[in-house]
């Protein structure tokens, strides 16, 4: 909107009128602007506040060209949790070949301290020797329900380890203080906020996070709105007995779950095997059957669900557990949601529709997934099944977006350039049919988030409606951001 003077009080808007220049009187304040456009404020609907904090506090392994290149940032950084280093960040698609990485890279660098390096996806975390010495892993360990322990053609741990297995080491790294995970939320708040977002979905909390946002929110020091989503993979939440809370701008919204895992360390799970990796389907982690259990928990404490599923299998399933449950509690107001969306059968689509389920996608994945899920799936797959934004609307399926940081730039503008261009290094937009229109990605980012959340009358630029705003001048520069703060 340009040459407009909008009137916010209390957090409404109250008038909308033209104007020669750009006006904006909130709460009594007056902000002229000159040659610019209001916009309505942003959302990131899927992202990890703290890990944004903390991988910008030193611990970004990412960016680098080999295993080598990574494993001497790593030696570089020196971020260390007690006596383990650890890192995160680190993409094997951007090393020639794109193999995984051996634990001997790493041990030439740390002899004597464990060392656990995160992939980017979060999925695969890359170990030398010492860290699987500590946790107990060698050629006579096996691999836990639902993770891989890649081995060598010997049986030796390379020191890779996939989805689940993942704890096996991950149990044996200290924990960060409360004051370090405190000062990584407030760190990643405040780099979002001054990009255009106002609000986040922010995904896969545990206690201690829960405990550091419910101190910041009394101490009134979050920057942003925060709608929360704990991690229950293992009844978590369940065992805590815990409800929706709110406290200032923070609420705790839902619970978390994971169906499957990453494509990159073929971990999604596929309904055909993967182009690249013959008799390999990816790893499910959840039946049906305990999506619906699940769901009956999240219902009995006004829980919504969001879970991740990126392989068509995966978004099968994630459906069928939903089918059951609304089947079973046709009354139930929780909203589902399945996290990423990204390869999704056609016979699929219209059930996000029939089973009022939202799809929470994460368009700025296509830009640096396109080589990957060209390998992993195929080119017939990827464009018959793969990030299939205009299906979802073409059958009026709730959309909304985010970006997954610190996985992905949690910059707005190349979110929605993904989505109305698809671009990318294959140059595919030729290929590929599922761009959407420029408004459509916008109200991915503002309106969209908050409907997903049960509430009706935010982020749009509308008399009567809540709304932050941004205010950008002709080179589409954010210049001011006027957040209301208030869910």
């Amino acid at each position: 909107m340009k040459n407009v003077s909008i009137t916010v009080e209390n957090g409404v808007i109250t008038d909308i009128s033209n104007s020669e220049i750009t006006r904006i009187l909130w709460e009594g304040q007056e902000y002229l602007y000159h040659d610019c456009e209001i916009l309505p404020a942003y959302t990131d609907s899927h992202c990890h506040v703290w890990g944004l904090g903390m991988i910008n506090s030193g611990l970004d392994v990412s960016g680098c060209s080999s295993a080598e290149e990574t494993a001497l940032k790593a030696y570089s950084n020196r971020f260390m949790r007690d006596n383990w280093f650890v890192g995160r960040g680190w993409n094997n698609e951007l090393w020639g070949e794109g193999n995984l990485p051996d634990k001997s890279i790493l041990d030439k660098l740390f002899p004597d301290n464990p060392v656990s390096l995160t992939r980017i996806d979060g999925h695969a975390i890359w170990c030398n020797s010492k860290a699987l010495e500590i946790s107990g892993i060698n050629e006579n360990t096996s691999n836990p329900n639902g993770g891989i322990i890649q081995k060598d053609s010997n049986g030796s741990p390379t020191g890779i380890l996939i989805d689940n297995a993942m704890y096996l080491a991950e149990k044996n790294i200290p924990e960060f203080s409360q004051s370090q995970l405190s000062d990584f939320i407030i760190k990643g708040l405040d780099l979002v906020s001054k990009s255009g977002i106002t609000c986040v979905h922010d995904m896969d909390l545990n206690i201690r996070h829960l405990d550091c946002y419910r101190k910041l929110a009394h101490e009134n020091l979050l920057k942003i709105k925060v709608f929360a989503f704990f991690g229950n993979q293992n009844g978590e939440a369940e065992k805590l007995d815990l409800e929706p809370m709110q406290i200032g701008n923070f609420k705790l919204q839902g619970i978390k779950l994971y169906a499957d895992g990453a494509l990159g360390s073929y971990g999604a799970a596929l309904l055909d095997e993967y182009s690249d990796k013959p008799n390999e389907k990816g790893i499910l982690m959840l039946s049906s059957e305990e999506i619906f259990k699940h769901c009956l928990f999240a219902h009995s404490k006004g829980f919504d669900v969001a879970v991740h599923a990126i392989g068509d299998r995966a978004v099968r399933e994630v459906l069928d557990g939903f089918e059951l449950f609304r089947n079973a509690v046709s009354e139930s107001s929780i909203n589902l949601r399945i996290e990423h969306s990204q390869i999704v059968n056609p016979d699929d689509i219209s059930r996000y529709k029939e089973l009022n389920v939202i799809a929470s996608v994460q368009p700025i994945h296509f830009v640096s997934d396109s080589n990957m899920a060209k390998k992993r799936l195929g080119i017939e797959r990827l464009i018959e099944s793969g990030y299939p934004w205009e299906k979802f609307l073409n059958n009026n399926v709730m959309m909304i977006a985010g970006s997954d940081f610190p996985i992905e730039s949690y910059d707005v503008a190349a979110g929605i350039e993904a989505f109305t261009q698809r671009a990318n290094q294959l140059g595919a937009k030729e290929i590929f049919r599922e761009c959407v229109e420029f408004s459509s990605a916008v109200e991915c980012y503002t309106v969209k988030p908050y409907l997903a959340l049960g509430i009706h009358n935010y982020g749009e630029i509308c008399v009567g409606h809540k709304c932050d705003l941004i205010i950008m001048d002709s080179s589409k520069k954010i210049i001011d951001v006027l957040n209301n703060n208030h869910i």
